[in-house]
C-alpha cells in the first residue's frame, strides 16, 4: 500500500429483497394511474397545506370527564377526539342547545 493510500474497509454486499407477489403486481398494472390537471394538482396541494395548518393543543380535563367522553365517543362509533372537536364546533356555531330542566 502506497503512503497517501487510504485503506478501505470492506462492507458486506447489501442483502437483496423480494417482492411479495401482491407488491410485483401492484407496480406492473400502470393503468390503475391516472394523470391530473395542474388545476386539480394545485387544489390538492392547497388543501393538503390547510391541513397542516391544523394545530395541536393540550387540555388538562378530570379522569372522570375523559372516561365519559370517551364512552360517548364509543357508543357514537368515534374516537374521543373526533367528538370532542365535534362538540367544540358545534358549540362555536351555535348549534348546542341547552337542556330544559
Amino acid at each position: 500500500m502506497k503512503k497517501n493510500e487510504k485503506k478501505s474497509k470492506a462492507f458486506p454486499p447489501k442483502k437483496a429483497f423480494e417482492l411479495t407477489p401482491e407488491e410485483k403486481a401492484l407496480i406492473g398494472n400502470e393503468d390503475d394511474y391516472v394523470s391530473v390537471s395542474k388545476k386539480r394538482k394545485a387544489n390538492i396541494l392547497r388543501s393538503s397545506q390547510k391541513a397542516a395548518q391544523d394545530k395541536r393543543i393540550n387540555l388538562r380535563i378530570s379522569s372522570k370527564l375523559l372516561c365519559d367522553i370517551k364512552a360517548e365517543a364509543e357508543r357514537k362509533g368515534l374516537n374521543y377526539q373526533s367528538l370532542m372537536k365535534s362538540v367544540l364546533h358545534q358549540y362555536i356555531n351555535g348549534e348546542l342547545v341547552e337542556k330544559r330542566q
